[in-house]
């Protein structure tokens, strides 16, 4: 059995911005008490003081959210002799995807060597997926598997982020991945050109579509359809200062990714 929870929307506030972070306690908890799912799903037991110091928080806290996976109706029980927390068998059932090797060796070393590597957020989520992942499979797997890991790396991809800048393109992702329109608060446009336009500082507010993130050698931006501007905009992420989630849904125009796929190619 698998214990989920829907997230309803929330504001991030970092800078500037008009709406302070929703994010209630009970979300939190939730989120945790996925991880601490996903481990105990993985195989090996941990104890209380195990999950404490993985999740960052108390053994209080871990009891509670042991006791609201059981609310779920997963079945966990502790092993005394191991001094460990484990799934019986049956919350065990749930099916994972099974790869061949040489596909999982690839899925393993574009997850490691992702520019995503500086997201530690993301970074646990995928280590304590991958870790699930292969729950299953065989030692000798999984001995290859851990050498690739701790044998590749990223050094130094020559651009760095502050933490406002990262909490900017997660936001865009969740955008695009609900497909809902934001409100940014952008840096670096000519404001005699909004003169008319409601201001904070340097920085004015836009209505914004986001219809792709890209990487480049230079950084991240993100391209898509700005309100200020009346068409379609790319805004290099470092100059968001805030972002505010809407209701409002939109569509990538049909044609838009081959166009600018096109435009790449060219460039």
């Amino acid at each position: 059995m698998v214990l989920t929870a829907k997230l309803p929307p929330n504001f991030i506030h970092i800078k500037g911005g008009s709406k302070m972070t929703q994010q209630p306690a009970i979300i939190g908890r939730h989120s945790r008490a996925l991880r601490i799912l996903t481990c105990l799903q993985a195989g090996p037991g941990f104890n209380a003081q195990e999950l404490a110091s993985q999740m960052r928080v108390s053994r209080r806290t871990i009891f509670r959210d042991l006791n609201l996976i059981r609310d779920a109706g997963v079945s966990i029980f502790f092993d005394s002799t191991h001094d460990a927390y484990r799934l019986h068998e049956q919350s065990r059932s749930a099916s994972l995807p099974r790869f061949q090797e040489a596909d999982l060796i690839k899925l393993v070393l574009v997850a490691q060597l992702s520019c995503l590597n500086g997201f530690e957020d993301y970074t646990q989520s995928v280590r304590e997926s991958l870790s699930r992942l292969l729950g299953s499979y065989p030692q000798e797997t999984k001995s290859r598997i851990a050498r690739l890991i701790h044998g590749c790396s990223i050094v130094d991809t020559g651009v760095s982020y502050s933490p406002l800048t990262r909490e900017m393109i997660k936001a865009v992702f969740q955008a695009i991945a609900n497909q809902q329109q934001i409100r940014m608060l952008i840096e670096g446009e000519e404001l005699a050109d909004f003169s008319h336009i409601t201001r904070e500082g340097s920085a004015v507010w836009t209505k914004f579509a986001p219809y792709q993130v890209l990487l480049a050698t230079s950084g991240w931006s993100v391209i898509g359809r700005s309100s200020l501007h009346r068409g379609v905009k790319e805004f290099d992420v470092q100059n968001i200062q805030n972002i505010q989630y809407t209701d409002d849904p939109y569509e990538v125009p049909c044609g838009f990714r081959g166009r600018l796929e096109a435009v790449q190619r060219q460039g």
